[in-house]
């Protein structure tokens, strides 16, 4: 069971083997004693269960998109129409994705893919493979991606990558990441080095990479407005690759992306 609140309607969805029932819910349309029926959903049109499905809303409507190895389904519900209809467009790579993360908006659904890849460098204590992140932009319009998914970061040699923090400002689709220290940092045992983002153009699919803030212990998601997103770092004080028992450590810093 999956709850997505936007903004003035909630929907509680179910999935089922690849099927999802909906119930849509808002105070205007129904009173404490209304009797909810759910609406099933076709299983998108892939050719086995999708590896993922994410869901999220889009306005007062609810976005569902699924994964299965190269194919990507969108579908939109909209409780007011009596279907609801899958778009499928296929990744170029040959390599199989999984869907990290989706956040729709006025649409575009923006997507965040991972892909593990053969290492391209000699990895230590054994053949871990790289993990590269993607983005991609869906037009719900047209039912096709922008532009081929874009390439943003990779963690070599079996690194796991994320945490992810997404979202949209200003009109772009924003992914933010804490980056690995450096070997100076990381021997001091700092764990993060600062924050890496993408910021994706909606109308060209283009992303710009950049990264922000200061070395520190924890990293962490505030959220995104109307123009920025932030988050919130626990650094070292003055010296960030100094002793974590400096008088000026666990000072918390606020750290606005794309800055």
């Amino acid at each position: 069971m999956t709850l997505v609140c936007g903004g003035h309607r909630a929907f509680l969805t179910s999935t089922v083997e690849g099927q999802v029932r909906v119930i849509a819910w808002s105070r205007s349309e129904h009173d404490a004693a209304a009797e909810f029926r759910p609406v099933s959903i076709p299983k998108p049109p892939l050719s086995k269960l999708p590896d993922d499905m994410l869901m999220a809303a889009m306005d007062d409507r609810l976005a569902l998109v699924a994964l299965e190895a190269r194919a990507i389904a969108v579908a939109i519900y909209r409780p007011d129409e009596a279907a609801t209809r899958w778009q499928k467009v296929m990744l170029a790579a040959d390599d199989e994705a999984t869907l990290e993360a989706i956040e729709p908006d006025s649409g575009k659904i923006g997507l965040l893919l991972l892909r593990s890849v053969p290492r391209a460098k000699a990895c230590r204590g054994g053949e871990a493979n790289d993990t590269l992140a993607e983005v991609a932009i869906f037009d719900v319009e047209t039912g096709k991606l922008v532009r081929p998914a874009e390439r943003i970061e990779t963690w070599r040699c079996g690194a796991e990558p994320g945490p992810f923090f997404s979202g949209w400002a200003a009109g772009m689709f924003v992914i933010g990441w804490p980056r690995g220290a450096d070997s100076a940092c990381a021997h001091a045992g700092v764990r993060w080095g600062g924050l890496g983002f993408a910021v994706v153009d909606p109308a060209g699919g283009h992303a710009r990479v950049g990264h922000a803030g200061p070395s520190g212990d924890t990293i962490a998601e505030v959220g995104c407005d109307a123009l920025k997103c932030y988050a919130a770092v626990l650094t070292r004080g003055s010296d960030p690759c100094g002793p974590a028992d400096s008088p000026e450590a666990g000072k918390l810093e606020i750290v606005a992306y794309p800055p």
